[in-house]
């Protein structure tokens, strides 16, 4: 009996113990999206309580969440005013950098940007070359290339995945 009693009192005291224990993680409900500030507002979804300024991204990456999206968010050292978002249900847009390259990613599609060099527009601009050039031969300049309808392919390919 008096094992029971103490098994009991063990487990009363670290049940208590975990409550003591900010926790660094909670799930949300998107309310509002400041995608220029890269920041949110969202409310709990166990105790209802109000995040704000919730960051979306850490560094070189972020999410926009669509609103009434549920989300994972940490806070940092469990402190509820330096919250960041962890991973969304549903995002509109994602950004994710590294050195001086920028992708984005829409439902739409994506864009590449290297040193501010745009790659769906140098593909683009490629492929207006290929569709107009001509070879000087013997007996003068060649026509368009026999081919013009794969470029053409292409070309609508990559307008149809690149933003």
């Amino acid at each position: 009996m008096k094992d029971d009693n103490i098994k009991k009192l063990i487990k009363t005291l670290n049940e208590r113990q975990k409550d003591l224990i900010p926790k660094s993680t909670a799930w949300v409900i998107v309310e509002k999206v400041d995608w220029d500030a890269k920041t949110m507002t969202a409310k709990g979804v166990s105790d209802g309580l109000e995040y704000f300024d919730i960051l979306l991204g850490i560094g070189n990456d972020y999410k926009k969440p669509k609103i009434a999206t549920k989300c994972l968010i940490g806070t940092v050292e469990g402190l509820d005013a330096a919250a960041y978002l962890i991973c969304a249900e549903d995002v509109e847009e994602a950004l994710v950098t590294v050195g001086d390259a920028l992708l984005t990613i829409k439902p739409s599609g994506f864009k590449i940007e290297v040193g501010g060099v745009d790659f769906g527009k140098t593909m683009s601009a490629l492929l207006k070359a290929m569709k107009a050039l001509t070879v000087t031969t013997g007996v003068g300049p060649s026509g368009t290339p026999i081919n013009i309808a794969d470029f053409e392919k292409v070309e609508t390919d990559l307008k149809s995945i690149l933003i």
